[in-house]
């Protein structure tokens, strides 16, 4: 049975963040933490606006072909971070004045 997860390669910081942030949003949502959830979701975005801005481009080396994924920051990428990181923020200002 194929759970549609096979070609998902967790290899770069930002797939990470990705993953743990999905982990914690949906262990929010279950246990009911609409602040905890804000964050996550704040730290989901983030991250998906990095991978964005770190997308996957071929060089060449004399006999080698190399892929790499360096920053190269796009208006849309940065726009997504700012979002992420303005939810983060916000959630964790929510967090400290009302609780979880």
């Amino acid at each position: 049975m194929a759970s549609g997860l096979e070609g998902l390669q967790v290899n770069t910081w930002f797939k990470a963040v990705i993953v743990v942030s999905t982990v914690v949003l949906l262990a929010a949502l279950a246990a009911k933490m609409a602040n905890v959830a804000l964050v996550a979701t704040g730290t989901l975005v983030f991250g998906f606006g990095q991978w964005i801005n770190h997308p996957k481009r071929l060089g060449y080396v004399p006999g080698y072909k190399i892929t790499y994924t360096s920053r190269y920051p796009s208006f849309s990428g940065v726009l997504i971070e700012l979002l992420g990181l303005a939810l983060v923020f916000y959630g964790i200002w929510r967090l400290h004045t009302l609780g979880f």
